[in-house]
């Protein structure tokens, strides 16, 4: 293949060129990347380091991968990340997501970085007899085996509070990693499979609406302890630690998707109307998780339509009550 390069004519055989500096050209020879000059020949004073792989470049960088680990270069040929990911996307809206088998998170386009441990050194648990006296009786659950077992957490031998709460402070971290290959969908995962505890990895087996076992948690369980206030403040006090070290071991994006939807929900119970949002309930159940009576959309939707069936149909919690609770939790966020 002739290659004319700013009036120089080159002979390169399966060569792959891509012009990203005024006096040089980078192209591929054979499995390898390299610079050549103007005059075609190499120029070995770029790097001391030969690519396997060089990306298309993307926001002004691209990405390049140095034996198995990934990083990314600027048009220049300098490096703005040196390789030392094992995963990385190509830049966009400003960001890359990367991880490795120690961290993951986010590298900017100005070279800062928002990375935190892939696993944190404790595993989230409450302290074992935290939740005692609110153990399950197994008939409580007649459709449940007792074999299964949840992302990061051993068999159940009883059903008890703290192992839901466990399961609920990791998803709350694990499941916006699990999408953070598409930052987009940060928002709409964090209200559904982080906050909600959706489906996926963290779900118990009869976590499904209309399953006899869940059904029975929720009445006999759940709803109980929603419907009383002190009840509440004790869940909340017990908790907290464990919501607190898994939001502080997010990326800073992932904490802000989470603040975010603490101002959603604060903003949208201060204009709540009682009226409205049970008519849209009784006359649009198969999409009130989806969408506002005004028929506006938010990703985080599903946690307000949640919450709004605690106020209306099961009446367990007022909305003054929500309003407290969200003011609570949204004060002590912040000081996280």
């Amino acid at each position: 293949m002739m290659i004319c390069f700013r009036g120089c004519c080159i002979i390169i055989t399966h060569c792959y060129v891509d012009l990203v500096g005024r006096d040089y050209a980078f192209v591929k020879l054979g499995d390898d990347y390299a610079w050549i000059d103007m005059k075609g020949h190499l120029i070995s004073d770029k790097h001391d380091i030969i690519f396997g792989e060089v990306g298309d470049f993307s926001e002004g960088y691209a990405r390049v991968r140095v034996f198995e680990e990934y990083g990314f270069i600027r048009p220049d040929s300098s490096f703005l990340i040196f390789p030392r990911f094992e995963e990385a996307t190509p830049f966009f809206n400003h960001l890359a997501s990367v991880s490795d088998e120690d961290s993951f998170g986010y590298i900017f386009t100005d070279g800062s970085e928002d990375l935190v441990p892939l696993y944190m050194n404790n595993k989230i648990r409450i302290h074992p007899g935290a939740f005692m006296d609110l153990k399950f009786p197994q008939d409580t659950f007649p459709s449940v085996n007792w074999n299964d077992s949840v992302y990061f957490f051993d068999p159940f031998d009883t059903l008890i509070l703290d192992k839901l709460i466990a399961i609920h402070s990791e998803a709350l971290r694990w499941a916006p990693y699990l999408y953070f290959n598409y930052p987009q969908m940060l928002p709409k995962v964090s209200a559904g499979e982080g906050t909600m505890v959706g489906r996926f990895l963290f779900n118990l087996p009869f976590l499904t609406p209309g399953h006899e076992t869940w059904e029975n948690l929720k009445r006999k369980v759940l709803l109980r302890i929603l419907s009383d206030e002190k009840m509440r403040s004790l869940i909340w006090k017990l908790a907290k630690p464990y919501y607190k070290t898994s939001y502080q071991s997010m990326p800073e994006m992932h904490r802000e998707v989470y603040l975010d939807m603490i101002d959603y929900l604060e903003g949208y119970y201060e204009k709540y109307d009682v009226e409205t949002i049970n008519a849209f309930l009784s006359d649009n159940e198969s999409f009130f998780a989806y969408e506002h009576p005004d028929g506006t959309r938010s990703p985080f939707r599903k946690v307000s339509a949640q919450i709004d069936r605690l106020i209306l149909m099961y009446e367990v919690i007022t909305v003054e009550d929500t309003r407290k609770w969200i003011r609570k939790i949204k004060n002590e966020i912040s000081k996280w």
